[in-house]
């Protein structure tokens, strides 16, 4: 389990500017 987890799905990221490009997804942008 990684420190940073995302509030969309259950990923969690070791580093915080992973979970900044994967929420893109969720964005959209």
């Amino acid at each position: 389990e990684n420190p940073y987890k995302c509030k969309d799905c259950d990923m969690s990221f070791l580093w915080i500017s992973n979970l900044r490009t994967h929420q893109k997804i969720h964005t959209g942008e």
